[in-house]
């Protein structure tokens, strides 16, 4: 067996650190994926809260043209100040829905980070291999390079000596 057939005696750890950083590579992106699914619920909660604000400004308008026409009446007010009221507590739920999702958005840019953290020591740890790998690789390059040159000075002087013989 010659010195360039060796096998790379990390070669395990290698496959590990290749693997560790396509599986970090995996959950940064899943990550990333979720935090925008959770940035799309801020942005429909906020939406919502929009559209329920509205609703009250709408309704507001309307019951207030129907007292100025004069075409409302008391058991009509009564029951407007229910609705009204429920369609406040809607906004306040739309609001509480989206400090929920904004929060969930800061847990998931968190997790983006840590999953960031981890590619990247992962990187530096598959890197350390690979530098190692090829360090190991010239230095058996110039071993075997030495016993070739070894092996020729050999049989240089062998000849020598059957020629001067």
């Amino acid at each position: 067996m010659s010195d360039h057939d060796e096998t790379y005696q990390l070669g395990v750890l290698l496959e590990v650190r290749e693997r560790e950083q396509a599986e970090a590579e995996e959950a940064l992106a899943l990550e990333q994926k979720e935090l925008r699914r959770s940035l799309r619920a801020v942005d429909a909660a906020q939406q919502a809260r929009d559209e329920a604000t509205r609703r009250v400004a709408r309704e507001r308008r309307a019951m207030d043209e129907r007292i100025a026409s004069g075409t409302a009446g008391g058991a009509e007010l009564a029951m407007f100040d229910g609705f009204m009221r429920g369609l406040r507590e809607d906004v306040a739920d739309a609001q509480g829905a989206i400090e929920g999702a904004v929060e969930r958005a800061r847990q998931r840019e968190a997790e983006v980070g840590r999953a960031q953290v981890a590619l990247a020591q992962a990187v530096r740890a598959l890197e350390a291999v690979r530098q190692h790998e090829r360090k190991w690789k010239a230095e058996r390059d110039v071993v075997a390079r030495r016993r070739e040159s070894s092996a020729m000075d050999d049989i240089a002087a062998r000849i020598w000596r059957e020629k001067n013989s």
